[in-house]
């Protein structure tokens, strides 16, 4: 397989976020094996493929939360390659203190909020 420039990393992970559940599988995704997707990424981004990884996963469920009210957290925990949601409680907890009804809540009382303005 050939590699992708390290430089797309970023927008490989966010077109491809419900496929890749780690950072072997973005590696591989890239063409590379893990130890070389890590040095080189750390390299581009200053920052580890890890922290990327949760930091994209995190932001994009909270958007897909605020965007979709409604939403059963089991349909949102699968589009993020996520088990269950008991997986995606777990997941929002530790990564962003917050579970996905305080995510959903706190969006609909801001969308309150800038509407009575």
């Amino acid at each position: 397989m050939r590699r992708i420039e390290i430089s797309k990393a970023k927008s490989i992970l966010m077109s491809h976020l419900n496929h890749i559940t780690g950072i072997t599988k973005w590696a591989r995704l890239m063409g590379y094996n893990r130890i070389e997707f890590s040095r080189s990424f750390k390299k581009s981004f200053d920052m580890t493929p890890k922290m990327m990884f949760h930091s994209v996963r995190v932001d994009s469920i909270m958007v897909y939360l605020s965007q979709h009210p409604g939403v059963k957290h089991y349909e949102v925990a699968i589009r993020f390659g996520l088990r269950d949601e008991k997986a995606l409680y777990d997941y929002l907890k530790y990564h962003h203190n917050a579970s996905p009804s305080e995510v959903k809540a706190f969006s609909l009382e801001n969308a309150w909020a800038h509407r009575r303005r």
